[in-house]
């Protein structure tokens, strides 16, 4: 009876997930764009696809093309807590969830994986399809899914793919205490914290930890070192993490995480100033004699207190992030990486910002690999008034394509003013052709709280526009567009 209830409640999950009404292994003619964007008709064969053992829906059915399975995009990918942008003019899909970034192009076999250029399974690549009117755009699953973090299977008696999501680890965490001027706390783990270092701060977090006690608050500690640490239960922080709890060391001015010494072992979490961790194969330090208190002199009469000058205004925090770098090049044309151009252009907009007063603070400032989660996190950590993306363009099957876009969050009604403010400031400094300012869901867009836009400073495929993207002079102009329309946006 366990079996027959089970195989029936496969039967009907295949029935339900798929629109039209059809089973899956069931056949039926779609419109399938080729590379050119020409629709055919062809004969596919349906697939079922689940979620975690429960049927996805869709308003197009998934099918196998060339031995994969294809699956609308967007419905996958938000499944797995990605975002997705389309790019009408150049057919282009990006994939984001915040430790990858997947750039499909309809009807090209090759892909772009953080920058790096990857072969699609069996050469299948993204297309379009209409059924009954609906026309959508299909990837291959597993590829896709894959690189989101997940796992897929197949089932050959059902013709069903199956996606299965890695379960993240849920811990307990003590609440923090200062103990003898060490900070400490207790997780029920094994895996190791993250830490990344901001101004005057040090974050740690603890992927999966639940705060047993209260779930926001501090412990003023007040050395040499560190002035306080604040905790909090930082959920859905993290796409793909549910529960994060979150600690930030606040330090005294001028001192990085080189001054702190952060270990976990064994499920201890411990934080102590450098200089007060002691070699255990080292005698201890005599202390000194206290000396005698000399005798009291009078003091003399205080002056009058001079008035406090009235505080200045601070400087608007402008957070300038350098695309990719490190590990994630970007796009690779005629033997460059985009991360060597935008980072160059990055900090000279920096270095123009500051001049002019701005407070400027970046996600790099080297050929370092920064997530698109760390770079957002950095941002909104700040307050910052101003997240400014830089990146550089590309898309191999037209090369004659060429020009600045300037992106927003879609519904960013300050980001979007934003955009428009820095594009046109940028088109008139550098004459570009203008690609306009386009709506878009990319993750540093998405994630940031303040006004956030991305450039696109060009396009390395057009080999006229790559020549200037690699002169000091056009990098220049560049910037100093980005510059003006920055501070005409700010007044």
């Amino acid at each position: 009876m366990k079996y027959m209830r089970s195989t029936i409640m496969a039967l009907f999950a295949i029935l339900f997930l798929i629109s039209p009404a059809l089973a899956a292994g069931a056949r039926q003619t779609i419109s399938i764009a080729d590379a050119n964007g020409v629709y055919t008709q062809q004969e596919v064969e349906i697939t079922g696809l689940l979620f975690n053992g429960e049927p996805m829906s869709s308003d197009v059915p998934s099918f196998l093309l060339g031995g994969r399975t294809m699956v609308p995009v967007r419905v996958i990918s938000q499944q797995l807590g990605a975002s997705v942008t389309w790019k009408g003019d150049t057919r282009q899909i990006t994939v984001e969830n915040g430790q990858n970034a997947i750039v499909l192009t309809v009807g090209s076999s090759d892909a772009l994986v953080n920058g790096q250029m990857v072969k699609i399974y069996d050469n299948v690549p993204a297309t379009l399809i209409q059924v009954d009117g609906v026309a959508r755009t299909m990837v291959p699953l597993r590829f896709v899914s894959e690189y989101l973090g997940a796992e897929i299977g197949w089932d050959e008696a059902t013709t069903t793919a199956s996606i299965s999501t890695i379960k993240q680890e849920i811990y307990e965490v003590s609440t923090p205490t200062l103990i003898e001027g060490k900070l400490t706390l207790t997780a029920n783990t094994q895996t190791q914290p993250v830490i990344f270092d901001l101004p005057e701060r040090v974050v740690i977090d603890l992927l999966g930890g639940v705060l047993s006690g209260e779930t926001l608050g501090s412990v003023p500690v007040d050395s040499s070192v560190i002035k306080s640490l604040r905790f909090n239960q930082y959920d859905n922080g993290y796409d793909t993490i549910e529960r994060v709890t979150r600690l930030v060391v606040d330090l005294q001015e001028g001192c990085t995480q080189e001054d702190l010494h952060i270990s976990f072992e064994q499920g201890v979490l411990n934080i102590v100033p450098s200089h007060a961790v002691i070699d255990p194969e080292q005698p201890e330090p005599e202390k000194p004699e206290p000396e005698k208190p000399e005798p009291e002199k009078p003091e003399p009469e205080k002056p009058e207190p001079e008035q406090p000058e009235p505080e200045k205004p601070k400087a608007p925090i402008v957070v300038l992030d350098a695309g990719h770098g490190g590990d994630d090049v970007g796009a690779p044309v005629f033997n460059t990486y985009e991360k060597d151009i935008n980072l160059p252009i990055t900090l000279m907009v920096g270095e123009m910002l500051t001049e002019a007063g701005y407070d400027v603070q970046y996600t790099r400032t080297d050929d370092a690999t920064v997530s698109l989660a760390a770079r957002a996190e950095f941002a909104n950590l700040l307050n910052a008034n101003l997240f400014i993306s830089i990146h550089a363009n590309a898309f191999p099957p037209k090369p004659e394509i060429h020009g600045i876009e300037t992106y927003y969050l879609t519904d960013g009604q300050e980001a979007k003013v934003l955009a428009e403010t820095v594009h046109k400031s940028l088109l008139k400094e550098t004459g570009a052709a203008d690609r306009k300012t386009r709506e878009s869901e990319f993750y540093v867009l998405k994630h940031t709280t303040m006004p956030a836009i991305l450039i696109e400073t060009g396009y390395m495929t057009n080999k006229a526009e790559w020549g200037k993207l690699m002169t000091p002079q056009y990098q220049q102009a560049v910037a100093r567009g980005i510059v003006r329309g920055v501070m005409e946006y700010l007044g």
